[in-house]
């Protein structure tokens, strides 16, 4: 049982944390003159890498606790401040 919840905070967890990257990358990649387009094609390419690290990590982590609040609220805190901030911004 602990290994399926290992897969489900790598496949879920680093889903979450690595859409709050994009969405945040983009927002800064754009708020420093890149074009949305650029921003965001810059941010998807990242984002394989960051995926790619969250799925490592959440396997070599000994305290699944810690994985689900790292990548989920990590991910959920990126996302959350970067609305905000576009908010403020644009």
């Amino acid at each position: 049982m602990p290994t399926l919840g290992r897969f489900a905070a790598a496949i879920a967890g680093g889903y979450v944390f690595t859409n709050g990257f994009v969405v945040s990358t983009t927002l800064t990649g754009f708020i420093f003159g890149l074009r949305y387009f650029e921003a965001q094609t810059l941010a998807w390419l990242l984002s394989v890498i960051v995926y790619l690290a969250a799925m490592l990590w959440a396997f070599a982590e000994r305290r699944l606790a810690r994985v689900w609040l790292v990548l989920g609220g990590g991910g959920l805190a990126l996302c959350v401040g970067a609305w905000l901030l576009s908010r403020q911004l644009l």
